[in-house]
Formats: structure tokens, sequence, C-alpha cells
């Protein structure tokens, strides 16, 4: 949907049923419904962290597109302007929806809301949560850039997971080895500190512990941190799609002594990551 799509602009010859994605990229938001965007928001966090969950749920808000996947940060170094995104991510999130709102074997389809719709656009977002976090931990002055670009605040959600958890899902969901995954656990984590040290207030922590015990809680922290309302029946509806196996982990991983400590020191490092354990 990112890299490909934007070379199709270019050769549109080379991929099929190109008009269909112009007309729908084309044909919303309209300039004058941008006016009343108020802020762009990003989801960053280590992979199996819940971003997906939040950033469905989000979607689902009358005044929210949500797009899965886009990698906005990286559209925005190819220059997309703010027009061009806005339209390509709710093309994007259309697209999540009419396929069942299904990724890695869940389905996030909230029932009866807005995913891929919208009433009045006041927010416009990106979930590709350990993508961001890593180029913010390249160059993380990405988000001064593309504030003063589009003209409007960048307000980051940092999904959280314990980190062994997180790791553990990566190494068995990804064939990654141990070592590889802690590489890339601790440079999103980097990231994300930066994130937090560079523009303090931008940042909202959301642990994935919190969100599946408390979604109804965590959803109002968030539409606070966002400057949104949330009715009964958005909060009714989001918290209806959750359940017990959106916790489940894949089987435990024997860390070496090396790297429990390793997963001790980014613990103590950072504070984020408080009141997790190595194991």
């Amino acid at each position: 949907m990112s890299l490909s799509l934007l070379k199709s602009f270019r050769s549109p010859e080379q991929i099929p049923h190109v008009n269909r994605i112009l007309a729908g990229c084309l044909s919303a938001p309209q300039d004058e419904e941008l006016e009343n965007l108020q802020s762009i928001t990003l989801l960053i966090g280590a992979q199996w962290s819940a971003s997906t969950l939040i950033g469905a749920m989000l979607d689902a808000h009358p005044e929210i597109v949500m797009s899965t996947e886009f990698n906005l940060l990286r559209q925005f170094r190819m220059g997309l302007s703010l027009k061009q995104a806005s339209r390509l991510m709710l093309y994007n999130a259309r697209n999540f929806r009419r396929n069942g709102a299904r990724w890695t074997g869940y389905s996030y389809s909230i029932p009866g809301q807005h995913q891929g719709a919208y009433k009045t656009l006041r927010v416009i977002g990106d979930k590709k949560a350990q993508s961001s976090a890593l180029q913010l931990y390249e160059k993380i002055g990405l988000i001064g850039e593309m504030e003063k670009k589009f003209g409007l605040p960048v307000k980051m959600i940092h999904a959280v997971r314990s980190p062994c958890a997180a790791m553990t899902a990566m190494i068995a969901r990804q064939n990654m080895a141990p070592d590889a995954a802690l590489d890339a656990f601790e440079k999103t984590c980097e990231g994300v500190a930066l994130a937090y040290r560079r523009y303090p207030g931008q940042v909202l922590l959301v642990r994935q512990e919190d969100l599946l015990c408390e979604p109804r809680h965590v959803l109002r922290r968030i539409m606070a941190f966002l400057e949104l309302e949330a009715s009964e029946d958005y909060l009714k509806a989001c918290a209806s799609v959750i359940n017990a196996g959106m916790s489940r982990g894949a089987a435990p991983v024997r860390w070496t002594v090396e790297q429990q400590d390793r997963i001790e020191d980014l613990i103590d490092r950072h504070e984020f990551l408080n009141g997790y354990t190595p194991d």
C-alpha cells in the first residue's frame, strides 16, 4: 500500500485497477474537510503490543481516520503533502474495513462504528508502531519537520507490553533469533525514549494490560489526549471486541543469563517499562 502504491502513480500501467485506486484516493476528504483537522496521531512502540487494536478502536471513532501499516513517516519523507497523505490514509482505512479488519489472525472489526469512514475529520493517524519508533531513533526531528510542513501538532500513542512477552511473540511469529529480537526491541525503546524527551506532553503511554482489563477507561484517556469526546455507544462497541485470546503468548523463551541482563538493563533505563520483569 505504501511504496508500491506511490510507484504506481508514477507508472500506473504497471498495476491493475489503477482507475479504481485513483478514484478512491481522490474522492475524499475534500479540501474544506481538511480545515477541521486538529492533529496527526502516530502509534509507536514494539510489535505485538496491541497497537493494531488501538488503531482499530481509533479508526472506529467518528472524528478519526486511522490507517494500518501505511508508514506515514516514510511517506512524509518521500514528499507527500497533507492532502495526499489524508486521502491515501482514508483509502487504506476503507480497504482495511472491506477486508474484514483482520490482522495477524484476529478480527478488529468494531460493530456499528465508523471504521473506514468519518462524520467530521479532526484527527488522522497511522499504525506502523515499530517502524515509526525506529525511524525516530534514526531521526527524531522528523516530528518537528512534519508539524512545520503540515501545520498540525503530532501526537504519539506509545503501545507498551511486557518486554519478554513482546519479544517472545517476535521470536515465535516472525522466526527471529532471540538476540535479533532484543536488538530490535532495544532500538525501538531508544526511539520512543527520544520522543518522550524531545516532545514532552505529546506522547501518551498505553499499556496492553490496562487496555485489555479496562478498555473504556483507557479509551477515555486517549480521547482526552486527542481532545475529542467519546460516546457511550462508541466505548461499549470498542470494549465488546476485547477477548481473552488477545493476551495469549507464545511458548516461553529460554533467555541466557546475558540476555536476561540486557532485558533487566532495558527495564531499568526506561521509565515506561517500570513494573515489568525480565522473565
